[in-house]
């Protein structure tokens, strides 16, 4: 049994792929540029409105791509 789990960048890359979506289209659904989505799912950070934005377009849970914030 492993104890990975993936990472919010990881994350969000399946779930975008799952649906057939370029970064592009990813990004234009979320309303931010590309170079920010790829930032994201390469694990930079990026601004928590951000974050909401990605969640939204990608239908996952905010929680899940935010793990360090308090709950």
């Amino acid at each position: 049994m492993s104890d990975y789990a993936p990472s919010p960048g990881a994350l969000v890359r399946q779930a975008r792929r799952a649906r057939g979506w370029t970064m592009e289209d990813a990004a234009r659904a979320a309303g931010i540029g590309t170079r920010t989505l790829l930032r994201f799912e390469q694990g930079e950070a990026v601004r928590p409105t951000t974050v909401v934005k990605i969640a939204r377009a990608l239908d996952l849970p905010v929680a899940v791509l935010m793990p360090d914030a308090a709950a």
